[in-house]
């Protein structure tokens, strides 16, 4: 996985690329799977006058329907170690 960002007079960005080393597993295919369905529901919504605050929440209401997400945070003792506390990143790379 590839995670760089940048912050430039005000602007921010981030971008994550992940890649699998041979077949990817079943698990890996449905979180693939899971991670284009909420991507194109955020989509759906984006547009202006929407606040971030409600992507951000339909994002978690999405992810938390999945089950990869508890009220506590993420389903995962491992991902809370791992993810910065921006969470955007919340895939596992041992799945």
């Amino acid at each position: 996985m590839i995670d760089i960002g940048c912050v430039y007079k005000g602007y921010g960005s981030d971008l994550t690329r992940t890649w699998v080393v041979g077949r990817p597993t079943e698990g890996q295919k449905k979180m693939a799977h899971h991670l284009l369905e909420v991507h194109e529901k955020i989509l759906a919504v984006l547009k202006p006058g929407v606040m971030l605050g409600e992507v951000f929440d339909l994002r978690r209401m999405e992810m938390k329907n999945l089950g990869y997400v508890t009220e506590s945070g993420y389903a995962d003792p491992w991902e809370r170690l791992r993810r910065r506390d921006d969470s955007r990143n919340w895939i596992r790379s041992d799945a």
